[in-house]
């Protein structure tokens, strides 16, 4: 699955290391195993075709996409912000999604 992140919601120029997800009442130790994230800037606001998620659909190529995560995550029982810490950081120009 995919998703676009404005600008106007990251609205700052610099490396990104790390993100963050909101979590709602995950369960005991739900760890989602073999996660990789990807990251890249393009033009496009909205993904165009179906799965609305599909990267293909962007105004940008997947060879310059950033493979930025590699590995597993635990959510622990909480609610609440969570972050994943990078294993590579991606640099932003504040300028594309």
């Amino acid at each position: 699955s995919g998703m676009i992140i404005p600008q106007a919601s990251i609205n700052k120029v610099g490396v990104i290391s790390e993100l963050s997800y909101y979590i709602d009442n995950s369960p005991t130790n739900n760890v989602l195993n073999n996660v990789k994230i990807y990251i890249g800037k393009t033009t496009s606001s909205t993904f165009t075709s179906t799965p609305a998620e599909n990267m293909s659909t962007l105004a940008t190529s997947p060879s310059d996409w950033v493979l930025a995560y590699d590995g597993s995550i635990t959510f622990n029982n909480t609610s609440g912000w969570s972050k994943i810490e990078l294993l590579k950081g991606f640099y932003y120009n504040n300028t594309n999604n």
